[in-house]
């Protein structure tokens, strides 16, 4: 069934429907969804089976996951950010890390990890924590790889043939049909 973008996902559905639909893209566990959604709990499984076998229903579904889902485009745009990505943003002016300011915020989505350590050290003058965070950015090297996937530059070859194993070499033994080098040398002379 095409999906209409320009209607709602949820247009034409009663709200038990709707609220069926928005249940079971979380897991696809369609009895869930039935019970969640208010239908018997009795008939759950049988609610379900009927409910994604009605065209609107399954189209919903595809509606709701394709405006939830990240189109093509995006995922190259955050790529492109992940291969131009940089720690500066996590850099005070004061060179010291800075993971709380605003632009640190806006660019969170260019690490791949945060790990902070918590020390505490006590001594006769008192207690003092130091806090350690150790930042890393997703791979630059495999975004831009992937992009180039994406735009042809890049071209995976796969075996296909030979189900991984090695593949031997096969010889070719062809006959000479008269034309062996010695009997050539014989006939010139």
């Amino acid at each position: 069934m095409p999906i209409d973008t320009d209607k709602p996902w949820h247009d034409g559905l009663t709200d038990k429907q709707r609220r069926f639909v928005e249940e079971y893209v979380k897991d696809q566990n369609g009895a869930r969804a039935a019970r969640v959604a208010g239908y018997s709990e009795h008939s759950d499984d049988e609610i379900a089976y009927e409910n994604l076998r009605k065209p609107q229903i399954r189209g919903a579904i595809d509606a709701y996951l394709n405006a939830k889902s990240m189109s093509a485009a995006e995922a190259v745009h955050l790529l492109t950010q992940w291969g131009r990505g940089t720690l500066e943003h996590f850099i005070a002016a004061d060179g010291q890390l800075d993971i709380e300011s605003d632009q640190a915020r806006a660019h969170i989505h260019l690490l791949k990890d945060i790990e902070q350590v918590k020390t505490v050290h006590t001594s006769e003058t008192g207690v003092t924590e130091t806090i350690r965070t150790k930042l890393r950015l997703n791979d630059p090297m495999t975004a831009v790889s992937k992009i180039l996937e994406v735009h042809g530059r890049i071209i995976q070859r796969r075996d296909v043939t030979s189900a991984g194993k090695a593949i031997h070499n096969v010889v070719f033994y062809m006959p000479d049909n008269g034309r062996d080098p010695q009997n050539e040398q014989a006939a010139d002379h």
